[in-house]
């Protein structure tokens, strides 16, 4: 499977991300969602893609993790950029 994301950008939702995808030269939309959970006393940023991201990738789980962690390092450097100011 060729994949290559080509956006990620904000929505007007809080802590939604439009994600464009090229799956071997067909182009995808998906919606992902990030969340700050508690676990065990630890703060942790959770990614989760819309039904049409799980349906896609559902029988390939390591490209959906490669692309929740590139959303999750997108939304990370936007956070310390704007920090930065």
């Amino acid at each position: 499977m060729n994949v290559q994301v080509l956006a990620i950008s904000p929505t007007s939702q809080f802590n939604a991300y439009d994600v464009k995808v090229n799956i071997s030269e067909e182009q995808h939309d998906f919606r992902m969602t990030v969340k700050i959970v508690s676990v065990a006393g630890r703060e942790i940023q959770v990614t989760n893609g819309d039904e049409k991201f799980l349906e896609t990738f559902r029988f390939n789980q390591m490209v959906a993790l490669e692309i929740s962690k590139l959303v999750s390092k997108v939304i990370t450097m936007r956070k310390l950029n704007y920090q930065q100011r």
